[in-house]
């Protein structure tokens, strides 16, 4: 009797139902398959297939968590983060990508990402580090 008293302490799963998600690449069939994962975990997930497209998104949708890509045909991860700095500043960034290269690695964390992911990409991984970045 006395545990069900206390259930909401369980997970915060009320908590990141009203997340957004801003996911940026430009792999159609990569970003509807992360996006079925994520919207079953309670999420809202907007697409941006090129940092055009994902700069009107997050004028438009502000969204909470920045999942991306950092090579689109439009530009690089990094001219983005650093462009929409102000934008970003307090959102956790999550990127995605086969360069995990030590210099790689450096350039990331001066940006200040919250977490790295590389292809093939664990999906059980993206989904634990979704749930770190949307309580953080």
């Amino acid at each position: 009797m006395i545990a069900s008293r206390f259930t909401f302490f369980r997970s915060a799963e009320g908590y990141v139902s009203y997340k957004s998600i801003l996911l940026i690449d430009d792999e159609i069939d990569f970003c509807h398959l992360i996006r079925q994962r994520l919207e079953r975990e309670g999420y809202k997930v907007i697409i941006g297939h090129t940092f055009k497209l994902a700069k009107a998104q997050l004028d438009i949708h502000d969204p909470s968590i920045i999942i991306m890509s950092l090579i689109l045909a439009d530009g690089t991860g990094t001219e983005f983060i650093l462009k929409n700095k102000s934008q970003l500043k307090y959102k956790p960034i999550i990127v995605i990508n086969s360069d995990s290269s030590p210099a790689s690695m450096e350039n990331l964390k001066i940006l200040g990402v919250f977490g790295y992911l590389s292809k093939p990409l664990n999906l059980s991984a993206l989904s634990k580090m979704v749930y770190h970045a949307a309580i953080f």
